[in-house]
């Protein structure tokens, strides 16, 4: 793609939702940051996740573009919640979309990739975008102080039965605290953010038991 992708400046760490399939169809959407650089697209999902398998099997992802703190907490930490219907069919790839991102999405194919440690990068070529709809919400700490709340609750999670990872545990859930009294400090309790965070508080609660 010779033209300059918009909203994305060159390497910079954007948070996103891949969508992406298994070998039988099933669709998967997970948060992930994204890396626009030299026309390509660089995902690097951890080898344990599932969107390094469906990458390795089909090659192939959406790249969600939004900036819904519910869509980002439901594909982080609940993605039981999804279902078919929350996602479409993409013409032009087997990856489907999200229903919510309808108009706000960048369908990529995997070029190349490489092995570092404990994740993957892979090199993606740009096959269609379609961001006509995808509109910036005004800035608030509440959002970035979520979405870090969200990368910290999903190592938490991934960490918690690991007792050489219990001060590794105990660091992210001091950094989770710190977030959250951001958001306590710039939303009302019955605000979106600060419901959705007394969720993913119960979701860690629930599994540290």
């Amino acid at each position: 793609m010779s033209e300059k992708l918009p909203f994305f400046d060159e390497e910079v760490l954007y948070e996103v939702i891949v969508s992406t399939v298994d070998d039988t169809k099933q669709p998967n959407a997970a948060p992930m940051g994204v890396r626009y650089s030299n026309g390509q697209l660089i995902l690097q999902p951890y080898l344990t996740r599932t969107t390094y398998q469906n990458l390795l099997t089909n090659k192939e992802a959406v790249i969600n573009v939004t900036t819904s703190p519910e869509l980002f907490v439901k594909a982080a930490l609940f993605q039981e919640e999804f279902n078919a219907e929350d996602f479409l069919t993409s013409l032009v790839s087997s990856a489907p979309f999200l229903k919510a991102c309808a108009h706000s999405f960048i369908v990529v194919r995997v070029s190349s990739f490489s092995i570092d440690d404990l994740k993957a990068r892979f090199l993606c070529e740009i096959v269609r975008v379609d961001l006509s709809e995808f509109r910036p919400r005004l800035y608030t700490r509440a959002f970035s102080s979520l979405i870090e709340i969200l990368i910290h609750a999903t190592r938490v999670l991934a960490f918690q039965r690991d007792k050489d990872k219990e001060s590794e545990v105990s660091r992210l859930l001091e950094l989770i605290d710190y977030h959250q009294k951001i958001i306590g400090r710039v939303t009302s309790k019955n605000s979106m953010y600060q419901i959705l965070m007394r969720k993913i508080n119960s979701k860690i609660n629930q599994v540290r038991v």
